[in-house]
Order: structure tokens, then sequence, then C-alpha cells
């Protein structure tokens, strides 16, 4: 079993069915959420309004039931709120967190590879989908920040060990997230670098004639 939150949230288990919209709300800001989640939080982040307390114990009790059907993990109460308890390695951004740990940490020819393969497991905008209050959760934008700053030292790193053609190829800083100046210019300086790469195939669209006006008949009055 694992469980995706870089991109829209995706649950890989033959046989498993994704929860219904407001418990895979809550699965969602559990999974991203770096700690306990107070009650108060969830009915928030979940509902228009603060949802109630009775609101947010339902939830949790049929979430727990998924939880436990699917057999992912379990969701415990502490003084501070609830937290998901799963597996380590079952949730992809905990495996990004290590893989750039692992990638920072090794000689420059392997960092290449490690932070190649921590960019490769994203599949798009933090829970893209989830409701707005989840995405904009703090742990939320630390890991897109994380995505940013692991892009540009993939750049930075290609340049330095002249492997700029790798670049060519990759998904992972062609459409970097938001950018700060620090960023943007690794970006360019990597755009520079790739320069000579072979553009893309462009099918050219075939031309239209345009549109001519209908006739006035002779004698006619102009409408203008």
């Amino acid at each position: 079993m694992r469980l995706g939150v870089l991109g829209p949230l995706v649950v890989w288990q033959e046989g498993t069915a994704i929860p219904p919209p407001r418990q895979r709300a809550l699965l969602s800001l559990l999974l991203v959420e770096d700690g306990p989640v107070s009650l108060r939080e969830i009915g928030r982040s979940l509902w228009s309004e603060a949802g109630s307390v009775t609101n947010v114990h339902v939830l949790v009790h049929r979430l727990r039931r998924w939880l436990s059907e699917a057999g992912i993990g379990e969701i415990r109460l502490t003084p501070s709120g609830y937290v998901l308890e799963v597996p380590v390695g079952t949730v992809d951004a905990d495996r990004f967190r290590e893989q750039v740990g692992v990638g920072r940490q090794s000689t420059v020819s392997e960092r290449v590879e490690a932070l190649a393969s921590a960019l490769a497991l994203w599949r798009g905008p933090v829970l893209s989908g989830a409701p707005e209050r989840v995405r904009n959760r703090r742990d939320a934008h630390r890991l897109q920040a994380l995505r940013r700053d692991t892009m540009v030292d993939l750049v930075e790193t290609c340049l330095a060990v002249g492997q700029a053609d790798r670049l060519c190829h990759s998904s992972t800083t062609s459409r970097p997230p938001t950018t700060t100046p620090g960023s943007s210019s690794a970006i360019r300086r990597a755009g520079k670098a790739t320069s000579t790469c072979s553009p893309p195939t462009r099918i050219r669209a075939p031309r239209t004639c345009p549109r001519r006006p209908p006739t006035r008949a002779a004698g006619t009055p102009s409408t203008t």
C-alpha cells in the first residue's frame, strides 16, 4: 500500500476504493500535516464554516473504518489532536524528503541521480484537487518550497559536473513551481546550457482563409 500527496491524492493498492470526498479531504489533511491536527483545525479546513465537534468525530470514525479495511494505518488521538500513523515509506512525501536528504549527503556525481529520483515522485502541485484550506496548509507550502530548492540543487549540480544535457530531457526542471531570485537565476543558467538541445517537432496547423463578410445587395441601405 502506498499513498501519494505529491499531486492529486492517490492510493496505490489493488482492490482498494478511494474514500468519499469528505473522508478523502480529511485523509489529505492528516497526510500532509507533520504533526497532530486539532478538532478546530479539521472543522475549519473541511467545512465552509467551522464544523461541529460531532461532525468531526463522525468523519474521523468513518475514515478510521476505511483505513482499517484497507490495512493502511490508524488515526490516533493525542492531547494536541489527531495524527495519522502509517508504515515508514508509505507516503510519497516521506520518500521525497528521504531521497533529498540522501542526495545532499552524497558525492557530487551521485547527487544528480538522487535528486532526480526525488523529483520524479512529483505528479503536480501538492494535493491538487483537495479543498483550498487543505492545500494552503503550512506543511504543504513547505513541501512545495523543498521541491523548488531541490530543482535548483539539481540544476546547479548538473552544470557543475558537466551534465547539462540531462536537463534537456528532464521534466523536473521544465516547469518549476513558484520561483525566488536564486531559483530563477539557476533556471536561466540551465536554459542557456541546454540551448543546444534539439527543439521539439512542431506541427504546422493548416492555413485557413479568413471569412469574408456577407455581400450586401445593391440598393440595400447600410446598417452602420
